[in-house]
């Protein structure tokens, strides 16, 4: 994977499966990410867990949203663009 260094991503499904493990591959390439999904718990622990991953300056945020709520994630998206240093669009 290219770096991803200076950039923000939003990943849906991020508790669990693929969303997951596109969360951990764009951390470790150097990604800020917000990442959202339905169970609030569950991505609050998994938060933890990629945001060990992260370096210095490198923000790691979770925020329950489902995807079949478009307000939610427009809402999600407009918060990791605020801390974010260029959000992907």
């Amino acid at each position: 994977m290219r770096t991803e260094r200076g950039r923000s991503s939003l990943i849906t499904g991020a508790s669990q499966g693929l969303g997951l493990a596109i969360a951990r591959a764009y951390v470790q390439a150097g990604a800020s990410v917000m990442m959202c999904a339905r169970d609030e718990a569950l991505l609050g622990r998994v938060r933890d867990e990629v945001a060990a991953l992260a370096g210095p300056g490198q923000p790691v945020e979770a925020r329950r949203a489902g995807v079949s709520v478009m307000v939610i994630v427009n809402a999600a998206k407009r918060e990791s663009v605020k801390w974010g240093p260029r959000a992907a669009r």
